[in-house]
């Protein structure tokens, strides 16, 4: 089966609930794991559904402050082992299964594109295998790419689509009393030594070094945690 063949038997439909609206929908939700996903606001609501058939059931979920509500049913982060990977998901409730109307009120001033899915009990995610990319953040991250092309510039009409960057900023510790008492050649010797070693951290961390600020240094990374752990040495 195919990726696309596997989503078309995954998937009980798409609907568009403009602002301030509201629809409801019918679905035979069976045992297993039933889908709820906003597209526009990449939202997801997971219901798992185990036990036996019970009578009709109805649920109320407000889509409001970009996050969904469900007032009549206790939602909650759940995690759990699916085939080799091991799934965390942020809004988790549990029904039986069986006939169920699920009341959509749609409280933001966006259009809400939704798309439900139903996944059979025990259903293993397949592992999907993507081509090597360059994303745009780890292009400009990359120390090489920023020495060949330093004085180029994007042109307006294109872009590099970033989300997020981590920056860290240096000092250097009492740098003024340094010059007064080596004099400045000396310690601008001394500086340049202190930018070698911590461009060399900075490329062990997988960061770019941006530019320098007197005797400060300003360094880009890709992963947060790259710019805040302790050198090695």
């Amino acid at each position: 089966m195919t990726h696309e063949q596997l989503v078309a038997a995954l998937s009980r439909g798409f609907a568009d609930i403009e602002a301030n609206q509201q629809s409801r929908f019918e679905f035979d939700v069976t045992a297993g794991r039933f889908e709820v996903l906003d597209l526009s606001h990449k939202l997801l609501l997971v219901f798992f559904a185990n036990g036996e058939p019970a009578e009709p059931q109805g649920t109320l979920v407000r889509l409001e402050s970009g996050r969904f509500i469900v007032p009549d049913r206790p939602t909650g982060p759940r995690e759990m082992d699916l085939g080799d990977g091991r799934f965390a998901f942020r809004q988790a409730v549990d029904l039986s299964p069986g006939k169920h109307t699920i009341q959509i009120e749609n409280r933001t001033s966006d259009r809400g594109r939704f798309w439900f899915l139903q996944y059979p009990y025990q259903f293993e995610p397949h592992l999907v295998e993507y081509e090597p990319f360059l994303s745009g953040k780890r292009l400009l991250l990359t120390p090489c790419f920023g020495e060949l092309y330093k004085t180029q510039l994007v042109d307006e009409r294109e872009s590099l689509a970033v989300s997020d960057i981590t920056y860290l900023f240096t000092d250097l510790k009492d740098s003024t009393p340094l010059y007064e008492s080596v004099g400045d050649v000396n310690a601008y010797f001394l500086v340049r030594q202190h930018f070698d070693i911590l461009n060399k951290i900075i490329r062990e961390r997988s960061g770019t070094m941006v530019k320098t600020i007197g005797d400060a240094v300003m360094a880009g990374f890709e992963r947060p945690q790259d710019a805040v752990l302790p050198p090695s040495r």
